[in-house]
């Protein structure tokens, strides 16, 4: 057998080799150390091999590497040098009389790009798709990207990359680093990046102007109306400077000071301007749907209102305590933050005065909602790094990001089948008093959204916004098998790609007169299928409106007593176990829908095609096809009937969407308007 390259033999004794790390530049004739291991057994030189390999691999690391000050002192004057060029670059170009300042910084932030994929992925990187789709989130055209691909290749035919090793070793010695392989490797990379900074720098100098212009004046200001204070007398008698009261150098200050920077509304501060870029980019391009949009204007917006608090009113003048707060200000709201419309307009003091007037257990955002909004602040300082502006580099929302307490599957319980029996047993399905006390019991049946909405999520499995949000022409009814159209329309966005599917109606659904009832609201010509969800110019999400048409039946559901104990009773009882235990609410009943499906060991695949969530791997995400309706329909009848006691019934439409009225929670005003058109 053969021995291992460490290992070499003479006569009867066993020695280790190793070769020594190469210094460039240096001219030793040994590039090998041997030792004698002093055995003659191989087994026994094996080991002892093996453990100085395990030793000299820790001294060669640690022997002459750069430390973090070493990098830094790289960096600093790579930067600072190619700052100076660059400025006598443009300086020269500006005074000529072709000169335009807006390809000089389409320039720069070419060269940026460049410099920075060669310092994030090595001398060896190549513009390609990941580099590109990189380069589009920072809303760069295919021009640009194609720009940037050829100064590369430039940079290669003129072999300026891998950079020329003298140049490499200069920039070591210069901060007494020994040039060995693994220091030129990581000057390389620092190398590559102070470039990056630079081009960076100076294209935002030629865009924006030059900030610190203003403290170098405001310095030179203060000098200057110090010499003055200390001038000796007219006369030329020697005179004592004159002794000022304690806050002269105050009003001096105030005197030679610039306009204050303060922005007066949170639309004039810069990080809301980059916010509205990075929200518009993103919805140009599909990469956030409305609610993504949504989320993230109402996050920066907080975050803007916290900027002014703390006084904070340039991106230079950001820091990572600033977000650090921001996650703090997140632990003093209420639980409820974001359920009300007003939410989005409150200040911080009343939106913290809402927080203290809570509960302590309802008092706080949970973690999963700390963390998207940590995601949603990674993504703005991300967006403001790629367009150039001048973030600081050690700031990171991402490290913010809190551990969850409990898994996903406990923050949310499926609903107890008793409470679906009784949301069954309500009078919109039973028979109510009339169409505005859909809540008292009586002996009419609406056919409307409180009547059917209820069924679908159930029987469906679908997300209330989905399943509120169907138009007419989504519902087939006269395929062999009748199924819902669930895509995107201009009621709703959906969730996620997955959720563009195609759903089986159950037939307890069908049952129910559900075709008598698409037919009846088609011939009055509505387009959405449940017309008294949406009136006038009402923005509010189709869900959101039936949660409040449907909330009295909610408080009827938590107060109702099952083996002898409502949900309060259980939120308190639980408390004392430390457990998060919720009142009823519409999600549990999708939570349901997939825990009753997986204990009737219906597989994940099936359950995710259902309820449009999307594959776990790449088997289930590409190499497969939906689940076809006959099967999905098996699946659905495995859920529990619970409206068997429901009789069908003849089609009663809501008197204002017979009508074509509005509803009577309408605002006032556009009722009366529209009695007047009429």
């Amino acid at each position: 057998m053969p021995l291992p390259s460490y290992l070499l033999r003479r006569g009867a004794i066993y020695y280790w080799r190793r070769r020594l790390p190469r210094a460039g530049g240096d001219d030793r004739k040994a590039h090998h150390l041997v030792l004698s291991l002093a055995t003659s057994i191989l087994a026994r030189a094996r080991l002892l091999a093996a453990h100085l390999n395990v030793v000299a691999e820790e001294v060669f690391r640690n022997a002459a590497m750069m430390n973090a000050q070493q990098l830094n002192d790289v960096f600093r004057n790579v930067l600072q040098t190619h700052v100076s060029k660059l400025d006598r670059v443009v300086a020269a170009e500006s005074a000529a009389a072709d000169f335009d300042w807006r390809d000089s910084v389409r320039i720069d932030e070419h060269w940026h790009w460049v410099y920075r994929l060669l310092g994030m992925r090595g001398s060896n990187t190549e513009v390609d798709e990941n580099a590109a789709a990189l380069m589009r989130t920072a809303e760069y055209s295919e021009e640009d990207i194609f720009a940037v691909a050829l100064l590369l290749q430039q940079l290669r035919r003129q072999k300026m990359v891998p950079t020329p090793s003298a140049k490499l070793q200069a920039l070591l010695a210069a901060v007494g680093a020994d040039p060995t392989d693994a220091n030129i490797g990581a000057a390389q990379q620092v190398y590559f990046r102070a470039l990056s900074e630079a081009s960076a720098i100076n294209a935002q100098r030629q865009r924006d102007g030059r900030p610190e212009d203003q403290a170098r004046a405001k310095a030179i200001l203060m000098q200057e109306a110090a010499r003055v204070m200390e001038r000796p007398a007219d006369d030329g008698s020697p005179t004592a400077p004159a002794s000022a009261p304690q806050n002269s150098l105050a009003q001096t200050q105030v005197v030679v000071s610039t306009p204050a920077l303060r922005p007066s509304a949170v639309e004039d501060h810069p990080v809301w301007r980059a916010g509205e870029k990075l929200i518009a980019h993103n919805k140009k391009n599909n990469i956030w749907r409305d609610k993504g949009q949504k989320q993230a204007g109402q996050t920066y917006r907080m975050l803007v209102l916290l900027l002014l608090e703390r006084k904070v009113y340039l991106i230079e003048a950001l820091q990572q305590a600033d977000f650090s707060a921001y996650r703090d200000l997140l632990g003093e709201l209420a639980k409820s933050y974001g359920k009300s419309e007003k939410d989005h307009t409150r200040t911080l003091d009343k939106l913290r005065d809402i927080g203290k007037s809570k509960p302590p257990h309802l008092c706080g955002l949970k973690a999963g909602t700390v963390n998207r909004h940590m995601s949603a602040l990674a993504t703005l300082v991300g967006s403001m790094r790629d367009r150039g502006l001048p973030v600081k580099p050690d700031i990171d929302p991402g490290r913010l990001r809190v551990k969850k307490a409990e898994r996903n599957r406990v923050l949310t319980q499926p609903a107890n089948l008793e409470r679906i029996n009784i949301m069954m047993h309500l009078p919109p399905l039973t028979g109510c008093a009339s169409a505005e006390k859909p809540f008292v019991s009586g002996e009419h049946a609406f056919h409307c959204a409180n009547y059917f909405v209820p069924l679908l999520m159930h029987y469906v499995g679908g997300r209330r916004e989905e399943l509120c949000g169907f138009r007419v022409a989504e519902i087939i009814l006269d395929a062999p098998i009748p199924y819902f159209e669930l895509v995107p329309n201009a009621y709703r966005s959906l969730k996620t790609l997955a959720s563009d599917r195609a759903l089986p109606i159950h037939p307890e659904i069908l049952r129910l007169n559900f075709e008598a009832y698409v037919k009846a609201i088609e011939d009055l010509g509505y387009d959405l299928l449940f017309p008294e969800l949406r009136w006038g110019n009402s923005t509010m999400p189709l869900g959101d409106r039936f949660y409040k048409n449907f909330k009295n039946g909610l408080t009827l559901i938590r107060n109702a007593n099952v083996d002898g104990k409502n949900d309060e009773e259980d939120e308190a009882r639980s408390a004392k176990k430390n457990r998060i235990v919720q009142p009823f609410k519409f999600r549990q009943i999708r939570k349901a829908f997939g825990a009753r499906l997986k204990k009737k060991g219906v597989h994940s695949e099936e359950r995710a095609d259902l309820m449009g969530h999307t594959g776990s791997n790449v088997n289930e995400e590409v190499y497969a096809d939906p689940t076809e309706l006959q099967r999905m329909l098996e699946l659905m009848q495995k859920i529990p009937n619970v409206t068997s006691h429901l009789e069908p019934r003849s089609v009663n439409l809501l008197p204002w969407v017979r009508d074509k009225l509005a509803p009577p929670d309408a605002r006032g005003r556009e009722r009366r308007k529209h009695l007047k058109g009429s």
